[in-house]
C-alpha cells in the first residue's frame, strides 16, 4: 500500500512529497516504482516559488573537506570560473563549516587562538577561501551562504585550556584565573574534554570577543569583492555535556552570592539547574545582541540536541520534560520564543529502524514550535542506509499534524552522508546524485528573514556596572516598562538584552540589593539605528544618602559685592538642597549654587547647604562669609626733621576689617619687610631723606598715605678710626703705602704726620711714599678731624732696607721632571708658561694639556691647587703662556698659529682662588688681520686700570700691548719694530722701565725697545749680542727695579739660567751668576721656558728640566738702626706695671735709651722698659732711641694712662623718716671718670639707681633696711658703708566719741595723724567678718569726725579706724 499527500502553496510549485511504504522491501518497490509517477506530478504542479528552503550541510573539521585549497575548490568551486563545486552541482544553497573546532581555528583569530592541526598549509585561511568560493557568482553560479560553525565551550584541553587553569579562588569581586567546570562539587574532576563553564564571568566575556571576531571577519569575495563576510554564525555544544556538570567556583560563588546561599548546591537542585541554563543563555542572548548591533544581516544559529525520549506534544511543558532542558540545561525552545536564535537547527539525529517514532515526534515540535524565527531540520542522515536518509531529508518537507512547515534541512553529514551495510560511510559522490534525484533535483534560494529584511521591531541592550569601581553588576536585574513589559537578570559581565520590541518608548530600570535604581529612557524606532538595536548603559550606585565631594567654600568679599557659594554632591538618586544662614533656612535657596547679593557687614556669618535624597540627608561643613570693609587712614604718617644716626618712627592708623595690611614705600619704591603699622629706621643717613609712604589693604582694597618727608642733618659723630695703617718693610727705593679706614659724619679732612709732623700735601686716606729711602723710616700716623672731632691713628713704622746691589745668585729650591706630574720630559713639551703672583707669593704653572693651571708656594715650592677651567676652548692649544698683574690678577692665554683664522682669547681670574672661575678678557685677532702667531711668551705689568698685557709675535717683528679701561676687558694695540728681524722676540719677551720692552729668540741677539702705543711704533734702544748674551738664551724675564735680567740658555745639553746686571744703557749687561735646573735634558725642539722676578729671588721654568727658585744676593752694606715696630699708647691701673717695646733692625750692636717727658729714664736701656706700679705721677710720653756705629733712629711717642679706682669720699648716711614720706640717700666719690653708680637694697640691684644720689619715694614699711651703692670705673670698684632706713609708722585711731543720733545715725570722732587719711570700717561683729569700707576720712589738726549714715535700726555695730 502506498499513501502520498501533495502539498501545494498557494500557487507554488510542488512543495512538499511524501511517501512512506509499509515495509522494507516494498520501501525500495516504491522508490523505484513511482518515480515516474512523482517526476510526472513535479511537471504537472510547476508554479512560481513563493519562498525557498534551506539546503545545508554540515562540514566538520576532523577530516576532509575543506582543510587544503585543493578541497575547498571541490566542496565550492574555483573562483572566477565555471567550476560549481559539488554543494552546487546538488543545488544546495547553505554550508555550514566548522571553522573553530576546539579552540583552535582555521583563519588569522584576533583573541589569539591558534590554527589547528590538518591544515595545508599549517596556517591555511580555510575560512577566506570558503567565502571567496561560496559567494563566487560569476558565469551565473549561484552563491552559498556560509554558516561558521563553532564549538562553543569544549577545549580539548589545548592552548587555552592551559592558560586559563590557575589557582581557583570563587571570589566574585576579582574573578580568578581558572575557567574549566567542575562536576558534582566545586573540587571534583574537570570535564573530560577540558570545557569551560559557562558561569565564570571571564569565560563568557572571552567566548564574546572570540565571536564577535568570527563575526568581524572579513575578506574580498562576491561582485565588487563586497562580499566578504560570513553570513551566519553557528554554535555547536552550546550547553553542558552532563548534569553534573556547572561546579567551576567562581559558578557557584556567585549562585551563592545571588540567592544568599551559605552551602553549595547539588547538581539535582532545580534553582541551580535554572542557574546553569541562565549562563547558557546569557552567551546566546549577548551573541545576538551584539550581532544585532553591529552586522545585523548576520544570522545567528546552533546546532541543539534533541536525545530521546521525545517530545509528547509540542508544547513548552512536554519540552521541559526533555533531556536537552534537565539534563544538559539548553533552553533553545525559549531562545527560539525569546528571539534570540535566527536559525534553530536541531540534530535530529536518529536510526529509522529503530527509533522512527522519536525522528517524527522530534520533527514535528521543531515544525510547532519556530516563534516567528527559522528551523531546520537537521537529520543525522549519517546513521542510516541510503534510502532512509534521503526518506529523513524528504520527511523534513512534511507538515507536523498541526500543519506547520520546517524551513529547510541540513544533513550530518558531507564527509558521512549515510551508513553502508558493512558499518562504513558512505561518500558524496555516491551520495550526491540520490540526493539530487530525489530531493534536490532543482535549485532553490534561501527564504528571506522578514525580521532582518523588513523589521517591524527593534531591540535594546545595554551593560549594568557598580558606581565607583565600574564593576560588572552581577545579580542585577533589569525592568523594561513601556509598550510591553520585561524583566531579566543581567550576566556576569552585567549585559542585558531585550529584543523584538514594539516601537515606543521605554523606562529601563537596574536594580541590585544595597544600591539605588538607576534609570534610563529610550524609544525605540524602526530604521533609526544599525539593526534597530538601541544601547543603554545603566551605573548602579550604593542605596546612600548624598556624599558632599565639595563643601561651600568660605568667602571674603569687599562689602556691596556679590558672595557665590556652592556644593558638589554625588547622589544615587535626584538630590535636593536648602542652603541655611546661621542654621536657618533662607527661602528659595534650593539649588546647589547659592549667591548673596551686596553683602553687607550684617550678612556676615556662617552659610551651609542640606543636600537629600530618598536615602537620606547630609549637611555641609559651614562655610564663613566675611564681608570686607574697605581701609581708611584715620592718621597718616608725619614729616620728620632729625640728626643723622638717630632712630625714625613713622606711624600710621587705620581703620577697616582686619587683618589689615601695611607696605611702606620709600621715593615711591617698595620698602622689603616692612610691613607692619610702624616703620622704624636706625641710624638714619642723610641717604634715607626723602619721602615714605604707606599703602593699607585688606581684602576690600588698598589705599595710599600722603607721603611724609624725612630730613636728615648730619649728625655731631667724631670720627673713630676702623682700620689702622699697617706697619711696612721696604728697600730703598721701593714704593710704600699706608691706608686708614674712618667711620664718623663726613665729611672727613686728613693730615698724615711722620714722627709727629705733618706731611704737606699728605690729605687723603692714602700715603703713599715713591722711591723710598732711608731718611724716610720712621713713625706715620695720620690725623682725621670732621667738624664734630678729631680721632687720631695708630703710629705705623716704615723700615726702610739699603737698597739690593745684585752680585749673585744663592741656592733656593728645584723641581725636577718627574716630581709632579706636570712637570714632564718631551719632544714638545707640556709645561710652558710660569708667573710670580707678588699679591700672594704664589707661582701660577700651565700645563698645557688639559688644560691645567697649578697654583705653588713660592717660598717652597708646595703644591696649594689648581685655578678654574671652566669654559676654556679654542686655538692650538686653550692654554699655554701666563702672567700675573700687581694686583694678584691671573692672566692666561691661548696658542693660534694663525690670529686671522683661529682667534686668540685671554682668559682672566680675579686671584688665584681654586673656585675663582675665568673670566674672556678678549677674544680676536690681535695682528689685525696680519696673519700672526700669537701665544708663545706674554708678560704683565700694572693693576687694575693700569694693567698693561704684552705678547710677541714668533712670525713677524710685531708685538701687541693690551690695555683697558675697566680693569676687567682688554684691547690689543699692535706695535711694529722695523728695526728688527722677523721672530727677533717670540721666545722671549718682558717689560721694562717705562714704555720698553726686552725681546729674545734663540738665534736672536736681545733687544731693548721703546715703543709708542699712539703710533704703534717701536725702537731698538739697546742690541746685545753673542759673546755678552748667548743666541742660545730664548725665554728672558727682567726686574726693572732691580735692572736684572735673566734668561735660559736651551739646547741639547748644557741647558742653564743666567742672570744679567743690565748697567747702564751704554754699557754690556754683565753676566752676575747661573745656574743649573736639577735635569740638562735636550731643549731643542721648542727652546721654551719662562723666567720671572720677585723682590728677592728669581723664578726659572725650563722646558724638559724642571722648575727653579733662586734667591737675588746682594752686597753686604752696613745698616742704619730701624724700626720694625713701635711703642704703643698704654693704658693702665694705678699700681699695675706698664711696659713699653720696640723691634729695630740695623748693623749690630744696637743700643737702646728711653726717654719720660723728654728727660732719660735711667736703666732704660733694652728694646724694651716697664714701668712698675704705675702711679697716676707717671702718666706722660715715653720715647726711645736706638744707636749703633752708622746712626741712630728715635721712636715715635707713646703715652702712658693711669686710671685711678674709685674712693668713696663720703659714704651714704642712715635715715629715719615717716611712713609714706620721701628718703633720700647720697655718696661722694672720686676716682678716674666716669664713674658708674649701682644702689641696692638688702644687697639686691635697684632697677634704674645709677646716680651719685638715690630716693626712696612715700616709703611703706617694706622699704625699712639696709642700703649700699657700689662705685666702678675702669680701673676698678668700691663699695659703701651700708645705710639704714627707719619707717616711722602714723599714729593708731584714738576714738573719743561714738554717739548714737537721734534719727539712728552714729557720730563717731577719734584723734590720729596730723595730715593723715584714716580708713573706717563698720561690721555688726567684733570679728569685722562681714565689714564694709565706709571710705577713707580726712581730719583737721589731728582730729577727725564721721556720721555713719547706714546705722539705722541695726541692733548692734563695731567700728575701726586704720591710717
Amino acid at each position: 500500500m502506498v499513501l502520498g499527500r501533495l502539498r501545494l502553496l498557494g500557487q507554488a510549485r510542488q512543495r512538499v512529497v511524501m511517501i512512506n511504504c509499509c515495509v522494507s522491501f516494498v520501501r525500495l518497490r516504491c522508490r523505484f516504482g513511482f518515480s515516474l509517477f512523482i517526476a510526472l506530478l513535479l511537471i504537472a504542479g510547476a508554479v512560481a516559488a513563493e519562498a525557498g528552503e534551506y539546503r545545508a550541510f554540515w562540514m566538520d573539521a576532523f577530516g576532509a573537506g575543506f582543510l587544503t585549497p585543493g578541497q575547498v575548490e571541490s566542496l565550492l568551486g574555483k573562483p572566477g570560473t565555471g567550476i560549481q563545486g559539488r554543494i552546487r552541482e546538488a543545488n544546495c544553497n547553505m554550508v555550514i563549516i566548522q571553522v573553530r573546532r576546539r579552540f583552535d581555528v582555521c583563519y588569522p583569530s584576533g583573541v589569539g587562538e591558534p590554527y589547528m592541526s590538518g591544515l595545508s598549509p599549517a596556517n591555511f585561511n580555510a575560512l577566506e577561501a570558503i567565502i571567496k568560493a561560496a559567494h563566487d557568482t560569476t558565469g551565473g553560479k549561484k552563491r552559498i551562504e556560509v554558516h561558521a560553525w563553532s564549538v562553543v565551550y569544549k577545549t580539548g584541553k589545548g592552548q587555552v585550556y592551559r592558560q586559563h587553569i590557575g589557582t581557583p579562588t570563587g571570589s566574585t569581586t576579582n574573578f580568578d584565573n581558572y575557567w574549566p567546570t567542575r562536576l558534582i562539587t566545586t573540587t571534583g574532576e574537570e570535564n573530560g574534554d577540558g570545557a569551560f563553564d559557562p558561569g565564570h564571568p571571564k569565560v563568557l566575556e572571552y567566548l564574546v570577543n572570540a565571536h564577535m571576531d568570527l563575526v568581524n571577519f572579513q575578506t574580498t569575495a562576491g561582485p565588487g569583492g563586497t562580499d566578504g563576510h560570513i553570513d551566519g554564525i553557528h554554535y555547536d555544544y552550546i550547553r553542558f555535556e552532563a548534569s553534573t556538570e556547572g561546579f567551576n567556583p567562581t559558578s557557584v560563588a556567585r549562585y551563592k552570592e545571588r540567592y544568599g546561599l551559605t552551602s553549595d548546591p547539588l547538581s539535582t537542585h532545580e534553582q541551580f539547574r535554572q542557574w546553569r541554563r541562565e549562563q547558557v543563555t546569557s552567551f546566546v542572548r549577548q551573541m545576538y545582541a551584539r550581532i544585532q548591533k553591529t552586522k545585523p544581516w548576520i544570522k545567528q544559529s546552533g546546532a541543539f540536541v534533541t536525545w530521546n525520549p521525545s517530545p509528547a506534544s509540542s508544547t513548552r511543558s512536554a519540552f521541559l520534560s526533555t533531556s536537552p532542558y534537565s539534563g544538559v540545561y539548553s533552553d533553545w525552545d525559549g531562545w527560539m520564543q525569546e528571539g534570540i536564535v535566527d536559525i534553530a537547527v536541531p540534530m535530529t539525529y536518529y536510526r529509522e529502524h529503530v527509533h522512527a517514532n522519536d525522528y517524527r515526534r522530534w520533527m514535528n515540535f521543531e515544525k510547532d514550535r519556530k516563534f516567528n524565527r527559522h528551523l531546520i531540520v537537521g537529520p543525522g542522515i549519517y546513521l542510516n542506509y541510503l534510502t532512509n536518509a534521503i526518506l529523513h531529508l524528504n520527511l523534513t518537507r512534511a507538515a507536523s499534524p498541526a500543519g506547520n512547515y520546517a524551513h529547510g534541512f541540513s544533513g550530518y553529514s558531507y564527509r558521512a552522508p549515510y551508513t553502508l551495510p558493512s558499518g562504513s560511510y558512505g561518500t558524496w559522490p555516491n551520495f550526491s546524485p540520490t540526493l539530487v534525484a530525489e530531493v534536490t533535483p532543482t535549485w532553490d534560494d534561501i527564504p528571506p528573514m522578514p525580521w532582518k529584511t523588513s523589521p517591524t521591531r527593534g531591540h535594546l541592550m545595554g551593560v549594568v556596572t557598580l558606581g565607583g569601581s565600574g564593576a560588572w553588576a552581577d545579580h542585577a536585574v533589569v525592568t523594561l516598562t513601556g509598550p510591553v513589559n520585561r524583566s531579566q537578570y543581567v550576566d556576569g559581565t552585567g549585559f542585558y538584552a531585550f529584543i523584538d520590541l514594539p516601537p515606543g518608548s521605554y523606562t529601563v530600570t537596574a536594580s541590585r540589593a544595597g544600591y539605588a535604581n538607576a534609570q534610563t529612557a529610550a524609544t525605540v524606532a524602526i530604521g533609526e539605528v544599525t539593526g534597530n538595536m538601541y544601547e543603554r548603559n545603566l551605573v548602579l550606585d550604593p542605596a546612600a544618602p548624598p556624599t558632599i565631594i565639595t563643601h561651600p567654600a568660605s568667602l571674603t568679599v569687599a562689602q556691596g559685592h556679590n558672595a557665590a557659594f556652592a556644593v558638589a554632591a554625588e547622589s544615587p538618586s535626584p538630590p535636593t538642597y536648602q542652603w541655611r544662614f546661621n542654621g536657618a533656612n533662607l527661602p528659595d535657596a534650593t539649588t546647589a549654587n547659592y549667591t548673596r547679593l551686596n553683602a553687607q557687614p550684617a550678612d556676615a556669618g556662617g552659610y551651609s547647604v542640606v543636600v537629600g535624597n530618598a536615602f537620606g540627608a547630609v549637611t555641609s561643613s559651614v562655610a564663613t562669609l566675611t564681608v570686607v570693609v574697605p581701609p581708611v587712614i584715620a592718621t597718616a604718617p608725619q614729616s620728620q626733621v632729625v640728626t643723622q644716626s638717630v632712630n625714625v618712627t613713622f606711624t600710621v592708623t587705620a581703620s577697616g576689617t582686619e587683618p589689615l595690611a601695611y607696605q611702606w614705600h620709600f621715593n615711591n619704591q617698595l620698602l622689603a619687610g616692612a610691613t607692619g603699622s610702624e616703620l622704624i629706621l636706625n641710624n638714619v643717613q642723610p641717604g634715607q631723606a626723602g619721602n615714605y609712604s604707606v599703602v593699607v589693604s585688606n581684602f576690600a582694597q588698598a589705599v595710599t598715605s600722603a607721603p611724609a618727608a624725612l630730613t636728615v642733618y648730619a649728625a655731631p659723630i667724631p670720627p673713630t678710626v676702623t682700620t689702622e695703617p699697617a706697619d711696612q718693610i721696604v728697600s730703598a727705593g721701593q714704593p710704600a703705602l699706608f691706608a686708614v679706614g674712618v667711620n664718623g659724619a663726613e665729611p672727613f679732612a686728613y693730615q698724615w704726620q711722620f714722627n709727629g709732623a705733618n706731611l704737606a700735601g699728605a690729605t687723603t686716606a692714602q700715603l703713599v711714599l715713591n722711591d723710598t729711602q732711608p731718611a724716610q723710616a720712621g713713625g706715620y700716623r695720620v690725623i682725621i678731624t670732621n667738624a664734630f672731632g678729631a680721632a687720631t691713628s695708630r703710629v705705623a713704622a716704615l723700615v726702610v732696607q739699603p737698597a739690593c746691589v745684585p752680585v749673585g745668585l744663592l741656592p733656593g729650591w728645584s723641581l725636577a721632571p718627574g716630581s709632579r706630574p706636570y712637570l714632564t720630559v718631551a719632544s714638545l713639551p707640556n709645561e710652558r708658561g710660569m708667573t710670580y703672583n707678588p699679591a700672594t707669593h704664589r707661582l701660577v704653572l700651565v700645563n698645557r694639556t688639559g688644560p691645567t693651571l697649578h697654583v705653588l708656594d713660592a717660598e717652597t715650592g708646595a703644591d696649594r691647587w689648581t685655578l678654574d677651567a671652566t669654559g676654556i676652548s679654542g686655538g692650538t692649544y686653550p692654554l699655554l703662556m701666563v702672567g700675573v698683574a700687581e694686583d694678584g690678577a691671573v692672566y692666561a692665554g691661548n696658542l693660534t698659529t694663525d690670529g686671522t683664522s683661529t682667534a686668540y682669547r685671554l682668559y682672566r681670574w680675579a686671584n688665584d682662588q681654586p673656585d675663582t672661575v675665568p673670566t674672556l678678557a678678549y677674544v680676536g685677532d690681535p695682528g689685525a688681520g696680519n696673519t700672526q702667531r700669537w701665544g708663545d711668551t706674554m708678560d704683565v705689568r700694572g693693576a687694575g686700570v693700569d694693567t698693561q698685557i704684552i705678547l710677541a709675535s714668533r712670525s713677524g717683528n710685531v708685538v701687541a700691548i693690551f690695555t683697558t679701561a675697566d680693569g676687567v676687558t682688554f684691547t690689543p694695540k699692535l706695535v711694529s719694530v722695523v728695526e728688527a728681524p722677523t721672530g727677533a722676540f717670540g721666545l722671549g719677551v718682558t717689560f721694562g722701565a717705562g714704555n720698553t720692552f726686552w725681546g729674545k729668540a734663540t738665534g736672536q741677539d736681545l733687544r731693548q725697545v721703546g715703543f709708542n702705543l699712539q703710533t704703534g711704533t717701536g725702537v731698538v734702544l739697546r742690541r746685545h749680542g753673542s759673546p755678552e748674551i748667548p743666541g742660545a738664551v730664548a725665554p728672558i724675564g727682567a726686574s726693572p727695579a732691580l735692572n736684572l735680567l735673566a734668561g735660559i740658555q736651551v739646547g741639547t745639553a748644557n741647558n742653564h739660567l743666567r742672570l744679567y746686571d743690565l748697567k747702564a744703557s751704554s754699557d754690556a749687561p754683565e753676566l752676575l751668576a747661573t745656574s743649573d735646573f736639577a735635569t740638562d735634558n735636550e731643549n731643542t725642539q721648542t727652546g721654551t721656558g719662562a723666567v720671572d722676578f720677585s723682590n728677592t729671588h728669581v723664578y726659572a721654568l725650563g722646558a724638559n728640566n724642571g722648575l727653579l727658585a733662586l734667591e737675588i744676593q746682594c752686597a753686604v752694606l752696613p745698616v742704619a738702626p730701624n724700626l720694625v715696630t713701635q711703642p704703643q699708647d698704654m693704658v693702665v691701673n694705678q699700681g699695675e706695671d706698664a711696659s713699653f717695646s720696640v723691634t729695630a733692625i740695623g748693623d749690630e750692636p744696637l743700643s737702646y735709651q728711653w726717654y719720660f717727658a723728654g728727660t732719660a729714664i735711667p736703666g732704660g736701656t733694652t728694646n724694651t722698659y716697664t714701668r712698675l706700679n704705675a702711679l697716676p705721677d707717671h702718666a706722660g710720653a715715653y720715647s726711645v732711641v736706638v744707636t749703633n756705629l752708622v746712626g741712630s733712629v728715635t721712636s715715635v711717642v707713646a703715652t702712658l694712662t693711669v686710671n685711678v679706682p674709685p674712693n668713696i669720699l663720703v659714704h651714704p648716711a642712715d635715715l629715719a623718716v615717716k611712713w609714706s614720706s620721701n628718703a633720700t640717700f647720697t655718696v661722694t666719690a672720686t676716682g678716674t671718670a666716669p664713674l658708674a653708680y649701682q644702689w641696692q637694697f638688702q644687697d639686691t640691684p635697684l632697677p634704674g639707681a645709677t646716680d651719685p644720689s638715690y630716693t626712696r619715694a612715700e616709703v611703706q614699711d617694706a622699704d625699712a633696711g639696709q642700703y649700699t651703692v657700689i662705685v666702678t670705673n675702669i680701673a676698678g670698684v668700691a663699695i659703701s658703708d651700708p645705710a639704714t632706713l627707719t619707717v616711722i609708722p602714723p599714729v593708731p585711731a584714738q576714738f573719743q566719741l561714738l554717739q548714737p543720733l537721734p534719727d539712728g545715725r552714729v557720730q563717731l570722732t577719734w584723734m590720729g595723724e596730723t595730715n593723715w587719711p584714716y580708713y573706717l570700717q563698720a561690721a555688726t561683729n567684733v570679728h569685722f567678718s562681714n565689714a564694709s569700707l565706709l571710705g577713707p576720712v580726712s581730719g583737721t589738726n589731728g582730729w577727725f569726725h564721721f556720721v555713719d549714715d547706714d546705722a539705722t535700726n541695726l541692733p548692734q555695730r563695731f567700728y575701726r579706724a586704720k591710717p
